[in-house]
């Protein structure tokens, strides 16, 4: 009767933790499926807040507050944009030391040149 007892407790202890392993997994799998929609959503939302940029009006603050530039950066392509005497098209900022294509490629999302002054 004893080993009976002990059986029984033994299983009903194992069903117990399979439960509790199995709830954990799929709390887990929803909090993962929300984690991965909130940064997609959150991604697109700060993509989209971004204002896009005239390359030769842009100023020291605005550029900083992109994506990608830091302070040195903004002051090298200021640097840049008034030894040149402007841009004259986005793929200018290659010459801005730091800048490379596809660094270039992600600022085409925040800043332009006009091409009509």
């Amino acid at each position: 009767m004893k080993q009976y007892m002990t059986d029984r407790l033994f299983f009903l202890l194992s069903l117990l933790i399979l439960f509790l392993s199995f709830s954990l997994y799929f709390f887990d799998q929803k909090v993962e499926n929300k984690k991965a929609l909130y940064e997609e959503v959150n991604l697109e939302s700060r993509k989209n807040s971004f204002e896009k940029y005239e390359l030769n009006s842009v100023t020291f603050e605005q550029l900083v507050g992109i994506p990608g530039i830091g302070e040195k950066t903004a002051e090298k392509i200021l640097k840049s944009r008034d030894s040149l005497g402007g841009f004259k098209k986005i793929e200018d900022l290659l010459v801005v030391h730091g800048i490379n294509k596809k660094k270039l490629e992600n600022l085409k999302e925040y800043l332009y040149v006009d091409e009509s002054r």
